[in-house]
């Protein structure tokens, strides 16, 4: 099973540059996960050059405990499996942003 199941083929894929741009990032990316001996160095070697890695996994956690409504200890014991997921694509789609602006993406601002 795969998205085009649930989405139907290309449904909706937008055909906007920046569509094409992002598209290009993520598969780099996973190439890169992909073919990578040390994966966790690889992600942490590309956190370190993009940014503060201490900075950018303490807001990450505040941000997937917020998502999961997890407000106290006992919330963030129960939900752990979750905001672990949540961070990590927190700090993916991060990373995702940067690359992007490094390939020419859209300027905001």
């Amino acid at each position: 099973m795969d998205i085009n199941d649930f989405f139907g083929p290309n449904a909706n894929r937008p055909n906007h540059p920046d569509f094409w741009k992002l598209s290009e990032t993520i598969l780099k990316y996973d190439a890169d996960i992909d073919i990578a001996i040390d994966k966790d160095k690889y992600w942490e070697d590309a956190v370190d050059a993009a940014v503060d890695r201490q900075s950018v996994m303490y807001m990450a956690f505040q941000r997937a405990a917020r998502a999961c409504q997890a407000h106290t200890v006992q919330d963030v014991a129960i939900a752990l499996p979750f905001i672990t997921k949540a961070i990590v694509l927190y700090i993916e789609g991060f990373l995702m942003g940067v690359e992007f602006q490094k390939a020419g993406g859209k300027k905001v601002g």
